[in-house]
């Protein structure tokens, strides 16, 4: 028998809940956080798997701060802080000396591949290790979100370079094109 729609989500909640006060409960007194990195960077993920982006900023702030500049930490923390709102913190993250680098990595093709679930680790390594299209893509979704528009339809013609046969791709760059005022760039990249 199937547990109903949201009991796995409380039991991912209950577990989430636990590591983090563990995690509280250390011996600095309550702050944030205390466990070694490794244990920091999976509560971190557990929260956004669970879809706790809020925690999981305050988490990945921490973090960020105790681990070795990392630009997959940079973008995680970038795009969960877009998710709350946090646009003009996610935006300068986004366009910060990191992003900056891994957007014009040479990108090997086997990295040009969805994060997997354990990406907690990526964030670890000192060193870009996802694929520059997430870099574009964020980019050009917190730049339209922020009325940015010929910023976004720049990020969002590299996120179709990266991934021309996508028509989702296609249609952001159109949409960028299209409130940059280029009608006709965005009846192209809409077709």
């Amino acid at each position: 028998m199937r547990p109903a729609p949201g009991a796995r989500h409380a039991r991912q909640w209950i577990a989430v809940g636990a590591t983090l006060a563990a995690l509280l409960a250390g011996p600095a007194g309550g702050t944030l956080p205390t466990g070694p990195v490794t244990d920091v960077a999976r509560v971190a993920r557990q929260l956004e798997d669970a879809g706790a982006y809020d925690s999981a900023a305050v988490v990945l702030r921490a973090l960020r701060a105790r681990a070795a500049p990392d630009a997959d930490l940079d973008l995680a923390l970038a795009l969960d802080l877009a998710r709350t709102g946090a646009l003009r913190s996610a935006h300068l993250l986004l366009y910060g000396p990191a992003l900056d680098s891994a957007l014009v990595d040479s990108c090997p093709p086997a990295r040009r591949r969805p994060y997997r679930g354990d990406r907690d680790e990526l964030w670890l390594t000192g060193r870009f290790d996802g694929w520059r299209w997430y870099v574009a893509r964020a980019r050009a979704e917190v730049d339209a979100r922020l009325g940015r528009w010929a910023d976004a339809r720049e990020a969002a013609r590299r996120a179709v370079a990266e991934r021309p046969l996508a028509g989702r791709e296609w249609l952001v760059a159109a949409v960028c094109a299209g409130r940059a005022g280029d009608v006709a760039a965005a009846e192209r990249e809409a077709r």
